[in-house]
């Protein structure tokens, strides 16, 4: 029919969307003027009616989504600053034609949290064949770290084998923040939050950078460290990073190189 015909329909199942040409898709919803109107949108847009835009919304999120599976080897890390910051140093180690590079065929999804690492997993398995691909997972090695390990371990066994970032680092404690040293991650939180502090005696001897925040924080009655902050502070170190190479610590890169060689080992050939 679609040949010689023009070929409308209305939905609100995301899943009768085209992902691939969504510049098709024009919105209808209620104008704001009393009595309303209803409204064809000239693009995808609908003016003062946010609502209509979730089968867009999901639609655009499931073609996100099977992106996902592309990858001949996938390493899943735990959140968004751990992959904002691993491939900013991946960059950085291939403009510098560094032998210790992310193999290039392997590809980093971000779960967006150790409570969304099983489930994650769970279908990115499903989805792929041993033929197909690869599965690893990286996670902190702090205590949600190590429980998620735990967990994995017991749930997947080999097929979805668990690196701990202390491994490679040397460390028995380590978040992606510990690849920074203590004193440069404490003026890229002072540049990224605009504060000035003088870490003591404690802060200098926590375990992690994050740990160390923590605690200042709470000293300074700044309330809490958490996501977004540590984000603001990523990605301020990564700005940095972008201008010139240089501008990475030498300890910095070395641990980039530990870390991606600790990855790519689990990818060769048997």
């Amino acid at each position: 029919m679609s040949q010689r015909n023009q070929l409308l329909y209305s939905t609100h199942l995301p899943f009768l969307v085209d992902g691939n040409h969504f510049e098709r898709v024009r919105t209808v919803y209620l104008s704001a003027e009393k009595p309303p109107k209803t409204m064809v949108s000239n693009e995808l847009r609908p003016t003062g009616d946010r609502d209509t835009l979730f089968p867009l919304q999901a639609a655009l999120g499931y073609s996100i989504a099977q992106t996902l599976f592309i990858g001949k080897w996938t390493v899943i890390v735990e959140g968004i600053t751990d992959f904002w910051i691993l491939k900013a140093l991946n960059a950085c180690l291939a403009s510098l034609r560094d032998d210790d590079t992310l193999n290039k065929d392997a590809v980093l999804i971000p779960a967006g949290g150790t409570s969304r690492l099983m489930p994650l997993a769970s279908v990115m398995i499903a989805s792929m064949s041993e033929a197909e691909g690869r599965l690893i997972v990286l996670v902190d090695s702090d205590a949600p770290g190590k429980q998620a390990a735990k967990n994995f371990e017991k749930m997947f066994g080999t097929e979805a084998p668990v690196v701990m970032l202390g491994t490679p680092l040397s460390l028995t404690d380590a978040t992606i923040e510990d690849i920074v040293p203590r004193a440069k991650y404490a003026a890229a939180v002072k540049k990224a939050l605009g504060r000035t502090f003088t870490l003591d005696a404690k802060q200098n001897a926590a375990p992690t950078n994050v740990k160390c925040m923590e605690m200042l924080f709470e000293r300074k009655g700044w309330g809490a460290f958490g996501m977004d902050e540590k984000a603001a502070v990523a990605l301020a170190l990564i700005e940095e990073w972008a201008k010139d190479c240089a501008n990475v610590p030498a300890e910095t890169l070395e641990a980039a190189r530990k870390i991606f060689r600790e990855i790519n080992q689990h990818f060769r050939p048997s």
